[in-house]
């Protein structure tokens, strides 16, 4: 008898540890198992529910950076996976920092120690090391047609260390990837909600060290115009940010920025490549796609996208007068 036989049963039992319907459920579901499987679920989840004192330090034990966090009225330093797996996991331990949520944020899929025996098991079984990028070249690219950036500034690739206090509260650590006067992109943590055109407050600390300005020191005002997935990680996610404070701080800094001898951002045309790719692939669709699309103004059929692929579906849609029906097909 294994105890990793019985872990989903544990884990299904260990929110209801603490209520009067533990035990009941506990025979309920252990009553073809033998008693000494039974004594050791109970004794698993007491050990797992066991108050934990400890504050977690990952720093130089997972593959990723990690930033202070103030959880249970004490500091830990968590990276991006292990602050999605403690909000993930919480409920499981009725919102408690147990020793079982210990153990949880210590045996994430980059810690250096989980990944050296996966890596070991591997190749035991003789088989070589899984590849993140063969699995993900599988998947296609998502594209939006008529979704175009137009910036009126040109924007920087420039990565600094930003705080960000959500409206909820929380404050949240990221990274910008690119940053001008008006707005930024930033990858932050997927655990936290980011609704679109909510308000956060920016501070930039790398920043306000080197260039001493109030308004980097309390922070920006900025509104969430857009939230990306991040294709490398499933762990954080992009968010545009879009200035709403009327503030020349930023702009400071990146002037003098740029006239730094070690200056390594560059300038970012990604919004001029991207519109130009959405161009070309409107094209491409537009001039062989064999659907039909339907342009209403209001509720009058205003036009009708017509190529050679689908003049038999156009055709289709027409009475013994040549008259267009299909309007007739939709309401108000």
């Amino acid at each position: 008898m294994k105890q990793d036989d019985y872990q989903g049963l544990i884990e299904q039992l260990l929110p209801l540890s603490q209520t009067p319907k533990f035990e009941v459920l506990l025979d309920k579901l252990t009553a073809n198992e033998p008693n000494s499987a039974k004594l050791l679920i109970k004794m698993e989840i007491r050990r797992l529910m066991t108050p934990c004192n400890r504050a977690i330090d990952l720093r130089g034990k997972v593959d990723g950076e990690c930033h202070e966090y103030t959880l249970h009225d004490q500091k830990h330093w968590l990276d991006d996976v292990a602050i999605n797996r403690y909000y993930d996991r919480l409920p499981m331990y009725n919102g408690q920092l147990t020793q079982g949520l210990w153990e949880d944020l210590h045996n994430t899929p980059n810690n250096f120690r989980v990944k050296h025996e996966q890596e070991k098991q591997r190749q035991q079984q003789g088989k070589g090391p899984v590849s993140d990028a063969s699995q993900s070249a599988l998947l296609p690219e998502k594209l939006t047609f008529g979704r175009y950036l137009s910036r009126s500034e040109s924007r920087m690739h420039f990565a600094t260390q930003v705080l960000i206090t959500l409206n909820t509260g929380h404050e949240v650590h990221g990274m910008t990837s690119d940053l001008s006067n008006s707005g930024c992109r930033v990858r932050v943590p997927a655990a936290f909600d980011y609704p679109p055109s909510s308000e956060v407050v920016v501070r930039f600390i790398t920043l306000a060290q080197k260039y001493p300005d109030p308004d980097l020191e309390r922070g920006l005002s900025y509104r969430i115009i857009g939230v990306e997935e991040n294709k490398e990680s499933t762990s954080n996610v992009w968010l545009r940010l879009r200035l709403d404070t009327s503030s020349d701080a930023i702009k400071q800094a990146l002037d003098a920025e740029m006239t730094a001898p070690d200056f390594r951002g560059k300038q970012d045309g990604e919004d001029k490549l991207l519109t130009l790719k959405l161009q070309s692939y409107e094209q491409s669709f537009l001039h062989h796609t064999s659907v039909l699309p339907l342009y209403f103004a209001q509720d009058k059929l205003e036009y009708v996208l017509q190529t050679r692929q689908n003049q038999d579906l156009w055709a289709y849609w027409h009475d013994n007068r040549n008259q267009p029906v299909i309007n007739h097909l939709f309401n108000t």
